[in-house]
C-alpha cells in the first residue's frame, strides 16, 4: 500500500461494540453420528447456472428475489448475476487499472438494489446497479482490507492482521463513504501474522441485513446488527480442546498448530457459520483416528432447545460425489439463504454419479424415481459446465 494513502481517522464510534457474556455452545464429538438424508433434509431447489460464461470457483453468493450474485475471485475474476433459473444477467469482470476497472476484486456486498465490489489492490469500491450491472459510484477506501461488509450506511473492513498505519491495528476497520475511518473494533492481540486471532467470513448476509463472523482458535462469534457488534456465541468442544485459549495469546499460531493437542485431538477453527432461522450449522474439522487425518465434522445448534447434535456422515445424499464411498458423505454446506442450507457442486464430480448408476440398476431405478430431474441433469451435462446450486431445508 502506498504510504501517502491513508484514511482519515474519526473514530466516532458509530459502529459499537456491545458487551455481553456469549451463548455457550457445547460440542461433544464423542456424540456424532451418521444420519440418514431423508429423515433430516429436503431438497428445495437445484438451479444450474448457465455456462454462457464459465465460472472457475465460487467464492461467495448474496440473492435479491430475482438476482443470485456470484464471486469468482480467482479464476474468473469477476461478479457474475443470474436469475433464479441460472440464467446469465449481466457479468461485471472488468480488470485492469482504468477507472471502472478492478486490480484486485477481493470481495463484494449486497445492499438493497446496490452491489458493492470491494477492489483491494486499487483501493476502492465500485458500485453496480443490481438489475443492469452498470456503475453508478466509486469510492476510495484506504484500507488493506480482504473483506467487506456494508450495514447502517457504513462499511466494515476486515483487514489482514498486519496493518499499515498508527492505530489501524484492529480486526474490523469501519468507514464512511468519505474514507473516514469513523470506528475501530477488536484491537489484535499482537500486531503479527502469527500471534492472533483472525476473522473469517461474513458468508451470509440475512434479510434484515445482519452477519455473523468468527475469531480463529478460540473461536467466539460476533453478530453484526444494525450498529452494534456483539458476541453472539462462543463454541466449546469439551475435552481435547486448548481448554485455557488465555494460555496461548503469546505463541505464534505456527507453534499452536504443532501442539499435540492441536495436530491430533484438538478441533480445527470452525470453518463455517450459517445461520438457518431455528438452527445454526457450524462446520469444523477434528482429527480421525481410523482415518488417520482431520475431518470435516457439521453440528446443529437449536437456539429453542440448545441442543447440538454432532454429525459425521450423511447417508444416501443425492449429492454424495465428494466423498469415495458412494453411500456416504460429508455435509458440505457453502452459504445459506431464507433459512436454506446451499451446496455448491461443481459437474466435474458427475462423472462418479454417472459411472455408479451405469454399474448399479438400483441406484439408477433410485435416482429415476426419487431425482429425476436431477438425474436428467447429471446425465446430461457437460463436465466443462458451471455448478450448480443445491438448497437444503432442514427437518
Amino acid at each position: 500500500m502506498d504510504p501517502t494513502k491513508q484514511a482519515v481517522q474519526k473514530d466516532e464510534g458509530v459502529i459499537r461494540y456491545v458487551k455481553q457474556v456469549p451463548e455457550l455452545i457445547e460440542v461433544d464429538y464423542d456424540e456424532a453420528e451418521d444420519i440418514e438424508f431423508s429423515e433430516h433434509f429436503k431438497i428445495t431447489k437445484v438451479i444450474p447456472l448457465s455456462d454462457e460464461v464459465l465460472l472457475g470457483r465460487v467464492d461467495k453468493l448474496r440473492f435479491t428475489d430475482k438476482h443470485i450474485l456470484v464471486l469468482d475471485n480467482r479464476i474468473s475474476k469477476g461478479v457474475f448475476c443470474f436469475d433464479w433459473e441460472g440464467n446469465l444477467i449481466w457479468k461485471f469482470d472488468h480488470e485492469g487499472g482504468g477507472p471502472d476497472e478492478f486490480l484486485d476484486l477481493n470481495d463484494f456486498d449486497l445492499v438493497d438494489d446496490r452491489v458493492i465490489l470491494f477492489d483491494a489492490g486499487g483501493l476502492k469500491s465500485i458500485e453496480l446497479d443490481v438489475n443492469t450491472g452498470n456503475i453508478i459510484d466509486k469510492k476510495n477506501f484506504y484500507t488493506n482490507g480482504i473483506q467487506i461488509f456494508a450495514t447502517a450506511g457504513h462499511y466494515i473492513f476486515t483487514p489482514i492482521c498486519v496493518t499499515y498505519g498508527e492505530g489501524m491495528d484492529y480486526k474490523l476497520l469501519v468507514f464512511n463513504d468519505q474514507n473516514e475511518l469513523v470506528s475501530k473494533l477488536l484491537p489484535y492481540e499482537k500486531v503479527n501474522i502469527g500471534n492472533c486471532y483472525d476473522v473469517k467470513p461474513f458468508l451470509t448476509k440475512a434479510e434484515d441485513g445482519s452477519s455473523y463472523f468468527f475469531e480463529t482458535i478460540n473461536d467466539t462469534v460476533y453478530h453484526v446488527v444494525g450498529d452494534q457488534v456483539i458476541p453472539k456465541y462462543q463454541i466449546h468442544y469439551g475435552d481435547g480442546f486448548l481448554e485455557n485459549v488465555a494460555e496461548y495469546k503469546n505463541m505464534s499460531y505456527k507453534d499452536i498448530i504443532n501442539l499435540e493437542e492441536y495436530r491430533t485431538s484438538m478441533i480445527s477453527p470452525v470453518s463455517n457459520f450459517l445461520d438457518i432461522g431455528k438452527f445454526i450449522c457450524i462446520q469444523a474439522s477434528k482429527y480421525d483416528e481410523d482415518i488417520q487425518r482431520k475431518f470435516l465434522f457439521t453440528y446443529f445448534y437449536n437456539k429453542e432447545s440448545k441442543e447440538v447434535s454432532v454429525v459425521k456422515l450423511i447417508k444416501n445424499d443425492p449429492f454424495f460425489i465428494v466423498h469415495p464411498n458412494p453411500t456416504l458423505s460429508p455435509l458440505l454446506f457453502d452459504h445459506a439463504y431464507e433459512n436454506q442450507l446451499i451446496k455448491v457442486v461443481f459437474p466435474q464430480n458427475y462423472k462418479a454419479v454417472r459411472d455408479l448408476i451405469a454399474r448399479d440398476s438400483l441406484n439408477n431405478a433410485i435416482y429415476k424415481e426419487r431425482y429425476f430431474p436431477l438425474y436428467d441433469m447429471i446425465q446430461n451435462t457437460e463436465e466443462e459446465s458451471n455448478p450448480v446450486l443445491v438448497f437444503y431445508e432442514k427437518l
